[in-house]
């Protein structure tokens, strides 16, 4: 009995036995669930998924200036607008932001400079050899330069003169000075270069286009008139003083050259030509008193 005992228990074993290696090969055998991936493996994953993607398809097309902005880049904008703003004062134009309209630009004012053949050459009179002198201002330098092109003097002159210049006798003792206007002042030297100082003053507005130098009582008391940068005309004397009951002239339209002075049975009168009618005033000017049709002279008509 004892002995079928130990029998049995050595069947039982090699049966266990027989059953461990039989499930050892089945999960050997058997498919096994993919392990999950950390997180820097998913992203690197997806990383190489995305560039094998980008390779594949075709290149982006260039977005259009007038496609809405990413908010990086509105941010980015609105940071360079003063830029922008220093831009467009240096004169380089500035890009109008998509779906907006450009601002209108204010209308320039014109200046001296504006003005074609602004610093000359004048042709004065030299009292001294009475032959016609040339009086011009280049490269910052005012000259004076003879009828045969030897320049008589120079002195630096940085500012621009205002179109005109003229000979006056301000001593009244027969020698010639040369009258101009500069930087909005009126200004006087004579023939060697030397400034007579005790005219130059400053005007009470900026001059375009003058002087056009009057003697109307024809005792050396001269009167100047002047094209105004705010497109009005104006008379002084040498003092910088407007005539009693001066009125600065003006026009239903711009202004852009001096009047004419017209005598008429006895009276003075100003004759202003503009683009698109000529008009009359009175001598102390103000606004026109009769308007005529474009290209008229004051010959043409009575008044």
């Amino acid at each position: 009995m004892k002995k079928k005992t130990i029998f049995d228990i050595l069947a039982l074993s090699a049966m266990a036995a027989g059953i461990a290696v039989g499930l050892f090969f089945l999960y050997k055998d058997a498919p096994r669930p993919e392990r999950a991936k950390a997180p820097e493996e998913a992203v690197d994953s997806l990383t190489a998924a995305v560039s094998a993607q980008a390779t594949e398809a075709p290149a982006a097309k260039p977005v259009e200036a007038a496609s809405t902005q990413a908010p990086a880049a509105a941010a980015q904008a609105a940071t360079m607008q003063p830029a922008a703003e220093h831009a467009a004062a240096a004169g380089t134009p500035s890009a109008t932001p998509a779906g907006t309209q450009p601002a209108a630009e204010a209308p320039a004012k014109p200046t001296e400079a504006a003005v074609p053949g602004a610093d000359g050459p004048f042709s004065v009179l030299n009292c001294a050899t009475g032959k016609m002198n040339t009086l011009q201002r280049k490269d910052g330098a005012l000259s004076l330069t003879d009828e045969k092109g030897a320049q008589l003097w120079s002195i630096p002159f940085p500012t621009p003169l205002c179109a005109m210049a003229g000979t006056i006798d301000y001593y009244a003792n027969g020698r010639l000075q040369f009258l101009f206007i500069s930087d909005g002042e009126i200004r006087l030297f004579d023939r060697k270069g030397k400034e007579v100082a005790e005219v130059r003053r400053k005007l009470d507005k900026a001059v375009r286009i003058g002087p056009a130098i009057y003697d109307f009582s024809k005792r050396k008391k001269y009167n100047i008139l002047t094209l105004n940068t705010d497109g009005t005309i104006d008379m002084y004397n040498l003092q910088g003083k407007k005539p009693n009951g001066w009125k600065a002239i003006t026009a239903p339209e711009p202004i852009a050259s001096l009047p004419q002075y017209v005598e008429r049975k006895g009276k003075s009168y100003w004759w202003l030509s503009c683009e698109k009618n000529c008009y009359l005033y009175t001598f102390l000017g103000g606004q026109p008193v009769k308007t005529f049709a474009a290209g008229t002279s004051p010959g043409d008509v009575t008044f």
